[in-house]
């Protein structure tokens, strides 16, 4: 695949048809000025370059496809209600994806290990305008088109060739380069609001401030960042596509010091689509004076130095994470994906492992009380907003309404894109549009995600359970996980020390927990009976990060607490480094 990422920008590669008619799927709102500029822009530079890009030997591309969004970004920071940092500006990014050949046979999922094309041969780019203009957007994807043109040539010619000197011989699995969709019509053109500098800057010198009153936590942050956006998909089979891409976060920090010069530090985030929906000021302030008492509570906390091995109760938002990162985590079991064919000195240019995620179709790969759904046009839950809703992807392709990934601890399904497997031969619809930085990005990720059980407990009887549990295995005590605030994005995971004997819950310093595996929910003890709700950012290689500028809005839907029968954790150390400066925290106030 031709891919070249840059800041802010992100280039892809893709496909052409020309279509007659495009049916209509949703439209809400009205056209705006600038959405007419940049609607016209993008189709006439489009089929521009479908009819007129020719190459002598390859000839015409036949499916591309252009992204542009269109944002708006602010940002402020304050401490002791004193602002320290703010801006506003615009923000524009783009994305190409051009192919040559054919759905059958493109340049695309191809990896040739003789060129330097990729290595000798980076382009230069251009940036799309800040202000929406006609001329600079079309100038734009002009000159990239033209770039992306010559590389995905350059690509096709060296897969024919490869193919003609290594060809896939009859009985062997040669799937098509990509799949044909009916074109969709979704304009959603009202979004709420935009950005103001001004409003953040007065939420975060107002919460910021309330830190005043700890004298003991020297170090202490309030940002907030507002995200909003339009993002434009138009391609050469027809499809149009304009959808919001928006996201407003706060986030506060603190840090408390010990008499030893061991720092202590944790955060809170809060997330919505619009800063209306995150919680009010005053709610988010007593939230501030938690975790300021919670890092105050922690540099007295007894420090386990040794490694915990047996069963850990998971509550609230905690809970919420590990379902999401041993789902969805660095293992990508429920993403069906192909390698490409590779011209190396290899006699073959299949891949010899490929498809081992689906192998596992049919099979159980979590416990057998557990069903996992996707949800994708779900946009709320028992009144709660869901971040994760979509309803469209990144290519054009609508999700169903459910897709059912695991039954009851089966593997039944997987998230697909567009580029066929063995298994899967259209979309699903979840290559989805994601946040980058203030740009936009694309990628296979969940949206709207339920989990349900049938081995649900009260709070009482899973604690009676992870006793019985600990008796078993000779444990003197156990872990319990809860988020010190629950229903929000991201929260500090406390960990408590419960002792089998005497019942007694004791708040120890922060553990280390292992990479999240769907083997931990493979054999679990029980789950709530209540449900959490969890709407973050989701990023892949860290699903904690919660209110993350990169990733993909997602929400989780799950039982609010989670038994797992054994968990090695491991021992955590305060950082200490008395060279480390920190100011008083009275810094700023009058004397």
């Amino acid at each position: 695949m031709n891919k070249m990422l840059f800041t802010r920008v992100s280039v892809f590669s893709i496909v052409l048809t020309l279509v007659v008619s495009i049916p209509s799927v949703a439209t809400a709102g009205e056209l705006t000025s600038a959405d007419s500029i940049i609607i016209r822009a993008l189709k006439d530079e489009l089929y521009r370059n479908l009819e007129q890009l020719h190459d002598k030997e390859t000839g015409k591309p036949f499916f591309i496809s252009y992204t542009y969004l269109d944002g708006e970004v602010a940002e402020a920071s304050a401490l002791l209600g004193a602002l320290h940092s703010s801006d506003q500006f615009k923000s524009s990014s783009w994305g190409i994806r051009l192919m040559m050949g054919d759905y059958d046979v493109n340049d695309e999922n191809f990896q040739d290990n003789f060129s330097r094309e990729q290595a000798d041969n980076v382009p230069i780019t251009r940036q799309p305008p800040i202000d929406v203009d006609y001329e600079g957007i079309r100038n734009t994807f002009w000159w990239n088109t033209s770039n992306v043109f010559q590389s995905a040539t350059q690509s096709f010619k060296s897969k024919q060739a490869a193919l003609k000197d290594k060809p896939i011989t009859e009985g062997q699995d040669l799937l098509p380069d990509y799949t044909k969709a009916e074109p969709v019509k979704i304009y959603r053109t009202n979004i709420r609001g935009g950005v103001s500098k001004e409003k953040l800057e007065s939420l975060v010198k107002d919460i910021s401030n309330i830190f005043r009153e700890y004298n003991d936590v020297s170090i202490s942050d309030v940002s907030a960042y507002h995200f909003n956006s339009k993002v434009y998909i138009f391609n050469t089979e027809g499809s149009e596509i304009i959808i919001p891409l928006n996201i407003a976060t706060l986030e506060i920090s603190a840090s408390v010091y010990s008499a030893r010069g061991e720092i202590f530090r944790s955060n809170l985030s809060f997330i919505g689509k619009n800063l209306d929906d995150l919680p009010p000021a005053d709610s988010i302030k007593n939230a501030a004076g938690k975790l300021a008492g919670y890092l105050l509570q922690l540099r007295q906390a007894e420090i386990i130095n040794e490694r915990y091995t047996g069963p850990v109760l998971f509550e609230g938002n905690a809970a919420a994470g590990i379902f999401a990162g041993c789902l969805f985590g660095r293992e990508r079991q429920f993403i069906a994906d192909r390698d490409p064919l590779v011209n190396s000195l290899s006699k073959s240019m299949l891949p010899k492992n490929t498809y081992s995620r689906e192998s596992k179709l049919e099979k159980r790969v979590v416990s057998k009380d557990l069903t996992v759904k996707a949800l994708p046009r779900l946009k709320e839950y028992n009144g709660i907003p869901l971040l994760g809703a979509f309803e469209v992807d990144a290519e054009c392709i609508v999700p169903p309404g459910e897709i059912v990934l695991v039954e009851k601890g089966i593997l039944k399904n997987m998230f697909c894109d567009r580029i066929p497997t063995k298994n899967f031969k259209q979309s699903n619809g979840h290559n989805r549009v994601g946040l980058s930085y203030g740009g936009y990005t694309s990628g296979i990720a969940p949206g709207v995600i339920v989990v349900e059980s049938e081995n649900r407990s009260d709070t009482a009887a899973l604690k009676q359970k992870i006793v019985e549990l600990a008796n078993d295995r000779g444990l003197e005590y156990v872990l319990i996980v809860r988020p010190l605030i629950g229903g929000i994005c991201h929260s500090p995971y406390c960990f408590y020390k419960l002792d089998i004997n005497t019942g007694k819950e004791v708040l120890v310093y922060n553990m280390s927990l292992p990479s999240m595996e769907l083997k931990y929910l493979n054999k679990i003890a029980g789950t709530g009976n209540g449900i959490v709700v969890n709407n973050q950012v989701f990023n892949q290689s860290n699903y904690r990060s919660g209110a993350s500028k990169s990733g993909f809005p997602a929400s989780f839907i799950v039982p609010d607490a989670l038994l797992v029968e054994e968990m090695e954790v491991g021992p955590l150390f305060p950082y200490s480094d008395l060279d480390v400066p920190f100011y008083d925290s009275q810094f700023g106030m009058d004397e």
